[in-house]
């Protein structure tokens, strides 16, 4: 009997372009309800802070320009998704970045990693 906590149903990951069709073969099953184990967590090991939101620009901004790690990862992620709907934030946070860099030189590395 196939386990109701588990869906079957794959979806086309956040950053496949809509008129893709079979083009990409990746596929997203939603996994295990619940805790890592499948069983239901407890309330009281829920953390206190809830979900993670998303950042305003104006938050990615001052948490770079504050050398804020946390922030910054967040704000290199967002810059390297291939999600379409992140790509506006993304530019918009590299332009208003941009004026504080001082002679730093925005560059593109591509290939295979470690090669």
């Amino acid at each position: 009997m196939p386990d109701p906590t588990m869906s079957d149903q794959p979806e086309k990951p956040a950053w496949t372009p809509d008129d893709a069709g079979d083009a990409f073969a990746a596929r997203v099953l939603r996994g295990v309800v619940g805790g890592h184990d499948g069983m239901t967590p407890r309330a009281a090991a829920t953390s206190a802070h809830g979900t993670r939101r998303g950042l305003t620009l104006d938050a990615y901004v001052d948490g770079v320009l504050r050398s804020d790690r946390t922030v910054l990862a967040r704000a290199i992620t967002l810059v390297e998704s291939n999600a379409p709907a992140h790509l506006d934030d993304a530019q918009e946070l590299l332009r208003r970045l941009l004026p504080h860099t001082g002679h730093a030189m925005r560059i593109g590395i591509t290939g295979v990693p470690g090669a």
